[in-house]
């Protein structure tokens, strides 16, 4: 099977319908000690101080609208949502990781103003400038059409509105991934300025791009 030809939604449905790994939660904090967020059940590789400075930059006022694209079970937007008291949307092609995050909203009682559905980075399914934050924790990587991804992340953000997330940048083509990029700022540049997000190239989306692999 290539990697053209793999079914995410089915590697992640499955992948999802346990519990998060032991295992994995020993390794992480053994890596990461007090720097990993337990709590939270992550399935990418954030600590608790990328989480911190994420809060300040999405910028959120109470009630305004956060999405979390590739949610997973939920850690990441589920926090930040508690933290600046947000209404939060979470988005993942998983339906069994979407009922883990349901959980995990109401664990901190957000299940009032948390709501998570099936979508993908190319179909949300949210309305065009409905959200004031959106942010995607290392999932950008299993998006096909990096471009056409990200015009539709700045499509759903409010103009003024911050774009937030981690990934990599890739200069081999990794196997068994989607096709990559060497360098994402043009990409996301021309969306947000498609969308109005930002004035110059340079300002008003915020993008965190992990080291370079």
């Amino acid at each position: 099977m290539t990697m053209v030809d793999k079914n995410w939604t089915e590697i992640f449905t499955d992948g999802f319908r346990g519990p998060a790994s032991p295992g994995h939660a020993r390794i992480w904090a053994a890596v990461y000690g007090d720097e990993y967020p337990a709590a939270l059940d992550t399935h990418s590789y954030i600590t608790v101080s990328e989480l911190d400075r994420m809060a300040e930059d999405c910028r959120l006022s109470p009630g305004d609208r956060l999405a979390d694209i590739g949610c997973g079970r939920g850690g990441p937007g589920i926090w930040l949502a508690a933290r600046r008291d947000a209404r939060l949307v979470g988005i993942d092609i998983a339906e069994t990781a979407l009922e883990a995050a349901r959980e995990k909203a109401e664990i901190f009682g957000l299940a009032d103003r948390a709501a998570f559905q099936l979508g993908s980075f190319t179909d949300t399914n949210i309305a065009t400038g409905s959200l004031q934050a959106v942010i995607s924790i290392d999932a950008l990587l299993f998006a096909p059409d990096k471009a056409a991804a990200l015009a539709e992340l700045a499509r759903i953000t409010a103009p003024g509105g911050r774009l937030l997330m981690t990934t990599w940048d890739y200069h081999t083509q990794p196997d068994g991934r989607p096709p990559q990029l060497s360098d994402h700022r043009p990409v996301i540049e021309a969306a947000a300025s498609q969308y109005s997000l930002m004035p110059k190239p340079t300002a008003g989306v915020s993008a965190s791009t992990a080291p370079t692999r």
